[in-house]
């Protein structure tokens, strides 16, 4: 995988986590849904490591939760 999938996976978590946060009754899924996702973040980004040894976890993991530009920038 290149840096450019690692951008677009994270930005597609980012966009699915603001999701939550807009939906309607976001106030009772947004507890259990975020703890869930970070769940499927933390265990992307070990499988992510294992293909890539110069892949960076902790950077790809912010871009993920706040879908900054800079953070998703960091990951090119």
């Amino acid at each position: 995988m290149t840096r450019k999938d690692y951008i677009l996976i994270a930005k597609a978590i980012s966009d699915a986590l603001d999701r939550i946060d807009d939906a309607p009754n976001a106030i009772e899924l947004a507890e259990d849904a975020h703890a869930s996702i970070t769940i499927v973040i933390d265990q992307l980004a070990k499988a992510l490591a294992t293909d890539n040894p110069r892949f960076q976890a902790d950077r790809f993991r912010l871009a993920c939760k706040t879908g900054r530009e800079k953070h998703l920038a960091d990951l090119a």
